[in-house]
């Protein structure tokens, strides 16, 4: 009985990692849905990889002066499709930041353009063609960009921040700080042969603890609640560690309320003042 169970498990776990898409692109995938365009924000297309489309939000500050360069930030989301999260929280974090708030739909997700196969990689690869987006608009000050990561959105986040020494500052929230990790924890739809499968399968790929290593000095504030139960706030102080053992000017912000999806006015308000802080407007000598 024994070896018939042991012979299953390696059966599936072939079929699955042979099939046309790895087990990590099935468990980054979720059901597209789109959502109506919160009122006075802009629709913006962003050229992607090989011809495709990517679909994003703009929130500009109310306040902003018609013909001035506003700083930014590009927003990165996790696994799930999360635009709608972000329909009320936008426009009162870009009054409250008075940076503009860019928030995109990586290919696969909302109304980009579809992807076969959704992979860490192609987040990292959409972000950083958001990133070029934002940087070449007029009423963007190109020197004042900073990165917001969310969840899985942490491995974009990470890679561009590092791949982009431009990049003023980093926000993470409840980012998983190593795939295997999130993997252990057992995320919420990783049961039986899946989680079994996940652990075989899914590899490391540009791990934040290892990218927020590289870092240099510019600064990185790591927020998370206490309360999650999907990445699990242990994520936070590896990534915290890593951080401080590189040098890297990080803050570290444990949340007693939040959950993975539900983010306290507190943290928010810690999140928007760190921003502010970092994108204030550069003097030149």
């Amino acid at each position: 009985m024994r070896s018939v169970i042991c012979s299953i498990l390696i059966l599936t776990t072939l079929l699955m990692a042979t099939a046309c898409c790895s087990v990590e692109s099935q468990f980054l995938r979720v059901p597209r849905t789109s959502w109506v365009t919160p009122p006075n924000v802009e629709d913006v297309w962003i050229d992607a990889h090989n011809n495709t489309k990517m679909h994003a939000w703009f929130f500009r500050p109310t306040n902003a002066i018609p013909g001035e360069k506003l700083p930014a930030i590009a927003f990165m989301h996790g696994r799930s499709d999360s635009m709608p999260n972000y329909r009320q929280i936008g426009q009162s974090f870009a009054d409250a930041t008075g940076a503009a708030l860019f928030i995109f739909e990586y290919r696969g997700f909302g109304k980009s353009s579809d992807l076969e196969c959704i992979s860490r990689a192609s987040m990292i690869t959409d972000g950083k063609a958001a990133i070029n987006t934002l940087r070449a608009r007029d009423d963007i000050d190109p020197l004042r960009i900073a990165i917001w990561g969310v969840s899985l959105g942490a491995y974009p986040a990470t890679a561009n921040f590092v791949d982009d020494q431009s990049i003023r500052a980093l926000v993470l929230w409840g980012a998983p700080a190593d795939i295997r990790m999130v993997i252990n924890d057992g995320h919420e739809s990783l049961t039986g042969l899946k989680w079994i499968v996940a652990k075989l399968t899914i590899g490391q790929h540009r791990e934040p603890k290892h990218e927020i290593a590289k870092a240099g000095d510019r600064p990185i504030l790591i927020v998370h609640g206490q309360q999650d139960s999907i990445i699990k706030v242990r994520n936070a102080h590896e990534l915290s560690n890593a951080a401080v053992k590189a040098g890297i000017p990080v803050q570290l912000f444990i949340d007693p309320v939040s959950t993975h999806s539900q983010v306290s006015q507190e943290a928010v308000d810690k999140i928007a003042s760190f921003i502010q802080m970092n994108l204030q407007q550069i003097r030149h000598q």
